[in-house]
């Protein structure tokens, strides 16, 4: 859409048509992310279905997460898609692979709160205010589902603002700032955070 408006000579708010597509390719963003020392979670991709049977997760810190590689409001995202081994990797991924037609990204999964880190204004922009999602069955492995997000009023609380122990809070809009400069993004934007007890890892949903 901000391409078509582009070509219009429409006014817009939002991030240009570049960032975009950066931040849609949830591999490229990560990669882009550690390379500026923030932290998100290892991961793996695989593109193929020859690639899910290779060694790729030796190595690799499970549990983790099968997340589809150019999507948001997380599609493809459900309660299979937490995975403890390469065995229930390889399935979950195959059968992704196989329903959506695209490359899977597979992110080690966090133990801890689902954050939303906000961020707006005019280069380098402020953080706006945090938000948690809380779901009301208590669980050590909450994830964030499709299901869950159609289903929000009976399954989750919206913590707005979050409250947070003031260093997290700080931390959080610390890596918000890096990672909206970073990607080039522009007027407002949304970084998923899960904060773990000890550290803050940049996820992709």
């Amino acid at each position: 859409m901000p391409s078509i408006l582009e070509m219009l000579d429409i006014p817009y708010v939002g991030s240009d048509p570049e960032c975009l597509a950066v931040c849609l390719d949830k591999h490229l963003t990560k990669k882009l992310l550690k390379m500026e020392g923030i932290p998100t979670p290892e991961w793996r991709l695989i593109a193929n279905q020859q690639e899910k049977n290779e060694n790729v997760w030796k190595g690799f810190p499970f549990p983790a997460l099968s997340n589809l590689l150019f999507e948001g409001s997380s599609k493809g995202i459900h309660a299979n898609s937490l995975v403890d081994s390469a065995t229930q990797a390889a399935a979950t991924v195959s059968e992704m692979l196989e329903t959506y037609r695209q490359p899977v990204l597979v992110e080690q999964f966090i133990d801890g709160d689902e954050v939303y880190g906000r961020h707006a204004g005019k280069f380098p922009g402020e953080s706006i205010g945090m938000m948690k999602i809380m779901p009301r069955k208590q669980s050590n492995r909450f994830v964030y589902t499709v299901e869950v997000k159609r289903d929000w009023k009976n399954l989750v609380d919206y913590e707005c603002p979050a409250r947070l122990k003031e260093a997290t809070t700080k931390k959080i809009a610390e890596y918000s700032r890096k990672t909206f400069e970073m990607l080039g993004c522009r007027d407002f934007s949304r970084i998923d955070f899960r904060v773990s007890a000890d550290a803050y890892h940049i996820c992709w949903r």
